[in-house]
Protein backbone atom coordinates (compact mmCIF):
# COMPACT_ATOMS: atom_id res chain seq x y z
CA UNK A 1 0.00 0.00 0.00
CA UNK A 2 1.57 3.82 -0.67
CA UNK A 3 -0.11 4.87 2.20
CA UNK A 4 -1.49 3.91 5.49
CA UNK A 5 -3.18 5.83 8.40
CA UNK A 6 -3.31 4.79 12.10
CA UNK A 7 -6.16 6.31 14.39
CA UNK A 8 -6.47 6.27 18.22
CA UNK A 9 -9.45 7.78 20.05
CA UNK A 10 -9.37 8.69 24.01
CA UNK A 11 -12.55 8.87 25.77
CA UNK A 12 -14.04 9.34 29.20
CA UNK A 13 -17.13 8.21 30.68
CA UNK A 14 -20.54 10.02 31.22
CA UNK A 15 -23.38 9.53 33.40
CA UNK A 16 -26.16 9.82 31.10
CA UNK A 17 -29.43 10.85 31.97
CA UNK A 18 -30.72 7.14 31.63
CA UNK A 19 -28.02 6.47 34.48
CA UNK A 20 -25.59 4.37 31.60
CA UNK A 21 -22.16 4.99 30.61
CA UNK A 22 -21.35 7.18 27.70
CA UNK A 23 -18.24 7.11 25.70
CA UNK A 24 -17.55 10.77 24.98
CA UNK A 25 -13.86 11.39 22.84
CA UNK A 26 -11.93 13.61 24.07
CA UNK A 27 -9.47 13.42 21.52
CA UNK A 28 -7.36 11.56 19.05
CA UNK A 29 -4.15 10.87 17.34
CA UNK A 30 -3.72 9.88 13.68
CA UNK A 31 -0.25 8.97 11.84
CA UNK A 32 0.01 8.46 8.08
CA UNK A 33 2.84 6.14 6.88
CA UNK A 34 3.79 6.23 3.18
CA UNK A 35 6.11 4.41 0.89
CA UNK A 36 7.02 8.15 -0.36
CA UNK A 37 9.46 9.11 2.13
CA UNK A 38 8.42 13.20 2.08
CA UNK A 39 4.83 11.89 3.26
CA UNK A 40 5.85 9.03 5.54
CA UNK A 41 5.21 9.57 9.29
CA UNK A 42 2.97 12.98 9.25
CA UNK A 43 1.77 12.86 13.03
CA UNK A 44 -1.71 14.66 14.62
CA UNK A 45 -2.90 14.80 17.95
CA UNK A 46 -5.65 16.94 18.88
CA UNK A 47 -7.89 17.48 22.13
CA UNK A 48 -10.39 19.91 22.23
CA UNK A 49 -13.93 20.83 20.97
CA UNK A 50 -15.68 18.62 18.03
CA UNK A 51 -13.49 16.29 18.47
CA UNK A 52 -15.11 13.85 15.78
CA UNK A 53 -15.77 16.85 13.66
CA UNK A 54 -12.06 17.90 13.77
CA UNK A 55 -11.30 14.11 13.00
CA UNK A 56 -13.25 14.09 9.66
CA UNK A 57 -11.98 17.56 8.50
CA UNK A 58 -8.49 15.75 9.04
CA UNK A 59 -9.05 12.76 7.48
CA UNK A 60 -10.79 14.68 4.28
CA UNK A 61 -7.39 16.87 3.97
CA UNK A 62 -5.32 13.96 4.20
CA UNK A 63 -8.00 12.59 1.11
CA UNK A 64 -7.16 15.24 -0.99
CA UNK A 65 -3.66 15.32 -0.27
CA UNK A 66 -2.77 11.75 -0.52
CA UNK A 67 -4.95 11.75 -3.96
CA UNK A 68 -2.69 14.59 -5.29
CA UNK A 69 0.61 12.38 -4.27
CA UNK A 70 -0.83 9.57 -6.16
CA UNK A 71 -1.90 11.49 -9.14
CA UNK A 72 1.39 12.72 -9.74
CA UNK A 73 3.38 9.08 -9.24
CA UNK A 74 1.28 7.89 -12.17
CA UNK A 75 2.06 10.84 -14.58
Amino acid sequence: MPFAIYADFESFLQLSDDHSDAHVPSGFCVVTTSIFEAHDYRLLCYTGENVMDAFFEHMQREEQQIRSVLSAACR
